[in-house]
This record gives structure tokens, sequence and C-alpha cells, in this order.
């Protein structure tokens, strides 16, 4: 099950419910978007937080987390119609407002 998760969130200056300020995400790939150990560029490749990360194992929390990520697309897959895609500028301050 999917469900859309806010590039900007909706608290912040630029937050809307905008289609384009927003990405489909399964629940657990939603929350680890939201707390910053992955993130969105731009040009809609994948990023991955390896500070994040490296806390995450340390901390002995990082079970499963390498397979997770090595799972991970390149990119993120978008709609058919260019209208729906998630806006460059949304994803930019998403990952401000994160911490990259």
């Amino acid at each position: 099950m999917a469900g859309a998760a806010h590039l900007v969130p909706v608290a912040a200056i630029y937050g809307s419910d905008d289609v384009t300020n927003g990405i489909a995400l399964c629940p657990t790939h939603h929350v680890v978007y939201d707390v910053g150990l992955i993130g969105v560029e731009p040009d809609y490749s994948l990023i991955i937080h390896g500070g994040r990360i490296e806390s995450l194992s340390v901390n002995g929390l990082g079970s499963g987390i390498e397979q997770m990520l090595a799972e991970l697309p390149g990119r993120i897959w978008l709609p058919a119609d260019q209208a729906l895609w998630p806006n460059p500028e949304f994803l930019l301050v998403g990952l401000q407002e994160r911490g990259w």
C-alpha cells in the first residue's frame, strides 16, 4: 500500500497538498524519507544520507537497512503525465527541511 509523502512538509513556508509536492511511497520508505535517511535530488535521483545510516548502525538500529538501500532504484519512477511530476524546487526545499 502506497501513500503520499510531502516533499516540503505542509507546516513549512512552501508546504502544500499540491500533487507536485509529493511522491508515492510505501509506509517503510515514507518513514525513511521523512527522517532524512534517503532523499530525492531535483534531477529525481535518490540519495542516501551516509552519516545518518552510520549512526543507526553504531547504535545497533541498522538491521536490514543495507538490504533495503541496496534494493532502491537509482531514480524515482515518474508518472507518464509530466504535469504530475514532483516539482524540482520542492525536492530541493524538502532536502533542506530534512537537514541535507
